[in-house]
Parts: C-alpha cells; sequence; structure tokens
C-alpha cells in the first residue's frame, strides 16, 4: 500500500509541473535537403564568330618522295560558325560548321593558306554553365601561290578540344583548339607531280548565341 501509495504521489506531481507550464523536451528535427540547381540548357541552335591564331606547318613531296620543309606559315583572322546541340542529361553532342577567312602566310615568299572549312562533330560534358568537348571532322583549305599565281586545295582529318561557357541563358563564350591534316597536289602546269602536306593548328576564342 505505501508503494501505491508512493506513486500515486509521483503522478500528481508530474501533473501539477505540467500544468504550471514546464515545456516537454522534443527531438529536433533535421531539416530536408535542398534539391540541387538544375543543369543549364545546352541544347538547340547556336552560332557565332571567333578570332583565330593559325600556325602551319608544310612538308613538300615530289612522286612520293621527300622534298622540303617544313614551311612555317603563321597569321591571326576572323571566322564564324553555326551548330546544333542535343543534351542527354550531362552529356552534349552535335554537329558545327566553321569559317575562317585567313590567311597564315609564309613569310619566305608570302605564299598563303587561307578559307578554312570545318564540319565538326562533337561530343561534350556539361557541368552546369560549362560545357568541356572534343571534336571530330573533315577540314578544308586554300594554298595560294604568289610566284605562280595558282591556288591549290588541302583536305583531311581533323580533331581538337574546347570548352564553352554560358554567361547568360543564352550568350556564351569560349575556346577552342583544333588540328588539321591537309593534304594536296600542286598546280601539275608548274610542279608536276608534286604534293603538299600540312599540319595546321588553331586557338580559336569563341563567342556565340543560342536560340
Amino acid at each position: 500500500m505505501k508503494v501505491f501509495a508512493l506513486l500515486c504521489s509521483g503522478i500528481a506531481i508530474a501533473s501539477a509541473a505540467s500544468a504550471d507550464g514546464v515545456t516537454a523536451v522534443t527531438m529536433p528535427v533535421t531539416p530536408a535537403a535542398a534539391p540541387a540547381p538544375a543543369s543549364a540548357d545546352w541544347g538547340g541552335f547556336y552560332l557565332g564568330g571567333s578570332y583565330v591564331f593559325g600556325r602551319d606547318s608544310v612538308d613538300d613531296f615530289q612522286n612520293g618522295g621527300f622534298v622540303g620543309g617544313p614551311f612555317i606559315f603563321e597569321g591571326s583572322s576572323i571566322g564564324g560558325f553555326a551548330g546544333y546541340n542535343i543534351q542527354r542529361g550531362n552529356f552534349v553532342l552535335g554537329g558545327e560548321v566553321a569559317y575562317t577567312a585567313g590567311p597564315t602566310t609564309l613569310e619566305v615568299d608570302g605564299d598563303t593558306y587561307s578559307d578554312f572549312f570545318d564540319l565538326k562533330g562533337r561530343i561534350g560534358y556539361a557541368m552546369n554553365r560549362v560545357m568541356v568537348y572534343g571534336v571530330v571532322g573533315w577540314s578544308t583549305a586554300t594554298r595560294n601561290e604568289t610566284t605562280t599565281a595558282t591556288a591549290t586545295s588541302g583536305s583531311g582529318f581533323s580533331y581538337g578540344a574546347g570548352v564553352d561557357v554560358l554567361v547568360t541563358d543564352r550568350i556564351f563564350v569560349g575556346a577552342e583548339y583544333l588540328v588539321r591534316q591537309l593534304n594536296g597536289d600542286y598546280d601539275q602546269f608548274y610542279y608536276s607531280g608534286y604534293a603538299f602536306e600540312n599540319a595546321s593548328r588553331a586557338i580559336s576564342l569563341r563567342a556565340g548565341f543560342s536560340f
């Protein structure tokens, strides 16, 4: 009976304390983590302009035998580009066509390379507003001979890499490094059996607008 009386007294004291405004202790609730921000949209059409620094290293051959080189052409010029991207998660696939006016110039006699056309396939990885990408494609250019007043076409495989950065939702800036392997035959009237192999390298500073 004494034990039962003590329990009843304890219950009564606890009830009185609750009635007097004693606050019960509660466990803290951890807030839910905020959702990650959505990645920027890189999909759709885009176009822009570029400022290009070029360097061409050319070797000459006659009937398959090495004649001379490398002959170094250098210069800077402007260009333009347009393309289309498809985005799947962080991966961006696309195609682009680009033109660089040239010329790069051989200082010895003034021969030039000009009219670079590049057809590119691109695969990129987007990290929100920054996208890094690789390039493979096909390129052409024109070599202009000052001594004979003739023009020779070169073409071949190209590859490179670049990075684009969105400064607004639609405007981006970037840089690209492109290597072109341009091979061709000289004018046969002046240079019978002559051909050339050109390792063309270009660094482009780019700015564009996406739709």
